[in-house]
């Protein structure tokens, strides 16, 4: 996966020169496939065991039994478990150093968030219903993400078909460029 991960954050000389995309000059298409097979066909057992059980029609459900219970392809699942695995892993972790940086550096803030966490959480383990209440946590992660984006570019996308952003027509299988994030955050 850390593989997988490395080859996404390289630069790719065709991402900006898109005539050049069919040519793997760096060879990361090749080695992009090879990692997505090995992981595909890990996932792939998962996958033929929970839907030859068909746990999923079980109470107790989590991702991929909701997937399965929506009829998922496993090609549908194999997508979208790459990608938020390899979105989700690294991102993460950055924007954990980045935010524990930033409040180590400023004792009030961290201070803050403890008193908040205190007082609105009391000990508890945190669930996804108390993040409503975390007013100022939230805001931490928020402005550690504007101030440090994971991503350094947005990933360049190809529209599917021809559309209308504003008052742009975008060809169908017009590659959309990436630009820096920190463009949208300092701007």
């Amino acid at each position: 996966m850390r593989e997988m991960v490395e080859l996404f954050a390289s630069p790719n000389v065709s991402d900006f020169y898109p005539i050049l995309s069919g040519l793997d000059l760096q060879g990361l298409s090749k080695k992009s496939n090879k990692c997505v097979k090995i992981i595909h066909s890990a996932w792939e057992g998962i996958i033929r065991d929970r839907r030859a059980k068909k746990s999923f029609q079980d109470s107790n459900k989590d991702f991929l039994d909701v997937l399965l219970h929506n009829n998922f392809s496993d090609d549908q699942i194999n997508c979208l478990f790459l990608e938020l695995f390899t979105g989700g892993s690294d991102t993460s972790s950055s924007t954990i150093e980045w935010a524990m940086t930033k409040l180590i550096k400023k004792p009030k803030c961290l201070e803050k968030i403890r008193q908040e966490l205190e007082r609105e959480i009391s000990g508890n383990i945190i669930k996804e219903s108390d993040l409503s209440r975390l007013s100022y946590l939230h805001a931490c992660v928020k402005e550690t993400l504007r101030l440090h984006s994971p991503t350094p570019l947005l990933l360049p996308r190809r529209a599917i078909e021809t559309c209308q952003v504003m008052n742009y027509t975008i060809p169908e299988d017009t590659q959309v460029d990436n630009m820096p994030s920190y463009e949208l955050y300092y701007s």
